[in-house]
C-alpha cells in the first residue's frame, strides 16, 4: 500500500520538515509549510528527495480557518498530478504516530480500510449546530484566533452581532460535522480536488470549515458510496484505538524524533535537530548548516 500524507506545517517548520522526511522513507508527502523563510529554505533541502512535494499552492493554513481545509483539498490537487497513491491522510506537524509504519499499513490492509471520516452531528437534525453554521465569523485568519480562547469570544459574540442584524448563511445542503482527520482512496479525492470551489462558495468566514467541509463533500458528491465512521488520530482518551496523536504542546525534538524512528526505522534524524546545545556563534538555520554540510562547508 502506497500512502500519501498531507501534511500541513503550521507552527513548528522544522518539526514538520523532519517530520516529512520519516514520512517519505516508503510513502508520498505534500507539505505545506506556513513560514516563508522556511519554505524557501526546505526546498534546497527536498528538491533531491522524490517523495516530498514542497507545495506552493497555498502558504497559509490555520486551525480553525477557512485556509486550513483549503489548503488540505489543494494537497490532494498537487498529489494527483505528482503521485500515485492508494489513500491520502491528512496531519499537521503536531499529530505524530503512536505505532510504527507496519501495524498502521497492517490494519488498514485487514481492515480494507480505503475511506474514512468520524461523523458527529449534522444541521438537519442539531439547531444548535445549525444556528453555528448560519452565522459568520471575522478574523478566524488572525494567529491569535488559533491560540486565544478570549479572541474566539469575541468573534462569537462579533457573530452573534452580525447574525442579530439579519445577515445570515443560507443552508442549501445539510451540513455535517466531526473530527477533521481522513483516510480518502485517490477516487475521493479526485472528486473532492474537482469541486475545490464548493468550500469557498459555502463557508467563508464559517466556524472550523475543516470540521464540515470533507464530511459535508462527501454526503453531497460521494453519499453513495461506502466510508466509516471513525477518525485514527487521538483527540481525547476515550474511543477505539488511535495510530496518530494529537498534541497541544509537542513534545521536545528528541522525543519527536524518537517517535519518528520508533514509526519509521529508516529515519535517522540529522544531529543538528536532537543536539541539546547548539554552538551559540553559529547563526545558521538548521536547513541552511545541513545544506552547507551537504555543499561541504565548516
Amino acid at each position: 500500500m502506497k500512502i500519501c500524507y498531507l501534511l500541513q506545517g503550521r507552527d513548528e517548520p522544522e518539526i514538520a520538515l523532519q517530520y516529512a522526511v520519516a514520512l517519505s522513507k516508503e510513502d508520498y508527502v505534500v507539505l505545506s509549510l506556513n513560514d516563508d523563510k522556511w519554505r524557501n529554505e526546505a526546498y534546497f533541502t527536498l528538491v533531491k528527495n522524490p517523495n516530498i512535494l514542497l507545495s506552493t499552492s497555498t502558504p497559509f493554513a490555520q486551525e480553525g480557518d477557512l485556509s486550513s481545509a483549503r489548503c488540505w483539498l489543494y494537497q490532494m490537487k498537487d498529489a494527483l498530478e505528482k503521485y500515485d497513491f492508494d489513500i491520502c491522510v491528512n496531519l499537521t506537524e503536531k499529530t505524530l504516530p503512536t505505532v510504527s509504519r507496519e501495524a498502521w499499513v497492517k490494519m488498514l490492509t485487514d481492515q480494507q480500510i480505503t475511506n474514512a471520516i468520524r461523523f458527529d452531528r449534522d444541521s438537519e437534525t442539531d439547531p444548535a449546530f445549525a444556528a453555528t453554521i448560519k452565522r459568520y465569523y471575522m478574523s478566524t485568519n488572525s494567529n491569535k484566533f488559533a491560540v486565544s480562547e478570549k479572541f474566539r469570544k469575541n468573534a462569537r459574540r462579533t457573530a452573534d452581532l452580525i447574525y442579530a442584524l439579519g445577515f445570515r448563511r443560507k443552508l442549501t445542503d445539510v451540513v455535517y460535522e466531526g473530527e477533521p482527520w481522513f483516510v480518502f482512496d485517490k477516487n475521493t479525492a479526485s472528486n473532492f480536488s474537482a469541486n475545490l470551489v464548493y468550500l469557498t462558495e459555502h463557508f467563508l468566514l464559517g466556524w472550523y470549515p475543516e470540521r464540515v467541509i470533507f464530511q459535508t463533500m462527501w454526503k453531497k458528491f460521494l453519499g453513495h458510496k461506502q466510508i466509516e465512521n471513525t477518525n485514527f488520530v487521538e483527540t481525547d482518551t476515550q474511543g477505539e484505538a488511535k495510530y496518530f496523536k494529537k498534541y497541544d504542546v509537542l513534545p521536545s525534538r528528541k522525543d519527536v524524533a524518537e517517535i519518528l524512528k520508533q514509526y519509521q526505522p529508516l529515519y535517522v534524524p540529522p544531529y543538528e535537530f536532537i543536539a541539546d546545545e547548539i554552538v551559540e556563534e553559529d547563526k545558521r538555520s538548521v536547513v541552511n548548516r545541513m545544506i552547507d554540510r551537504f555543499k561541504g562547508k565548516q
